[in-house]
């Protein structure tokens, strides 16, 4: 048997607190992901547009133009966020059902949860 010795670092100061919380369906959310055509130099960049009731999924390219397409969701506010599409289809196969996530402000990491699991996803910078 082996021990460790040391200080554990502080994770739980990396998860983000409060925010907006959000619901909505990993299915549904997957789904929109997946018929967003990103440009692979484009960094899979994918704004999410949050407003109480609707996630406006949006993708930009110069070769394939700007797409977009909307889901139902549950929200306490507003928020404009990008992420990479790859990290949240890596989420959705992750989480079945509807997710309990959380933003801050678009540069702060989302918090994913379901059933006690907690998922971090960092944002996406964008000008």
């Amino acid at each position: 048997l082996c021990t460790i010795q040391g200080t554990f670092p502080k994770y739980d100061q990396l998860i983000p607190k409060d925010g907006i919380k959000v619901k909505f369906d990993t299915k549904q959310m997957a789904k929109a992901l997946k018929s967003l055509k990103v440009a692979k130099d484009n960094s899979e960049l994918i704004r999410l547009y949050v407003q109480p009731g609707s996630i406006s999924l949006k993708a930009k390219s110069e070769e394939l133009g700007e797409q977009s397409v909307e889901i139902d969701c549950k929200a306490a506010g507003s928020i404009n966020i990008a992420f990479n599409r790859s990290y949240l289809l890596d989420m959705c196969r992750l989480f079945k059902g509807v997710v309990n996530a959380s933003f801050t402000t678009k540069t702060e990491p989302g918090k994913f949860t379901v059933d006690n699991i907690t998922e971090v996803i960092m944002p996406m910078f964008v000008k």
